[in-house]
């Protein structure tokens, strides 16, 4: 298991406004510090539920949030239901999906929509179990990952 620390920087409800194709759309964002190991990263989840954002407009979103924010991998949560979430980023080459998978967990649990012991996260190809650990003290929250391997193409 990999012991992973989150903080969520984000205020609630953390709405902001982008423009897409066919005009603007309010969106969730929520920054989250995430520390595996002695490696820290900033990961940003984008929740526009209920409405599914294409790839053109993931892009947009993305490109403007990496320019404000500075973070490489940007996850857009495209379902969710109790101990269960499915986001896809705009790293191709995501080597983080245990930060993914933290950051993404710690926003279901923190701002109270989930309340399960585990939630599994399906990053892009690869699924992974975060259970809840201890308070970590000071903000941060604590989440216990395992990836499973990445599925065949």
């Amino acid at each position: 298991m990999t012991v992973s620390l989150v903080r969520i920087i984000t205020d609630p409800p953390g709405v902001r406004t982008f423009k897409v194709a066919d005009g603007s759309i309010s969106i969730q964002v929520v920054e989250a510090i995430v520390r595996v190991g002695e490696r820290e990263e900033r990961q940003v989840v984008v929740n526009s539920h209920p409405i599914a954002l294409d790839s053109a407009s993931r892009e947009n979103v993305a490109r403007e949030i990496t320019s404000q924010i500075g973070s490489r991998t940007v996850s857009f949560l495209q379902e969710n239901g109790p101990g269960y979430a499915r986001v896809v980023t705009t790293d191709d080459q995501c080597l983080s999906a245990i930060s993914v998978a933290a950051a993404v967990a710690c926003y279901m649990i923190c701002w109270g929509w989930d309340e399960s012991s585990s939630i599994v996260v399906n990053v892009d190809r690869r699924s992974v179990t975060m259970e809840v650990g201890p308070l970590a003290g000071d903000g941060w929250s604590q989440l216990l990952g395992s990836e499973a391997p990445a599925e065949p193409h």
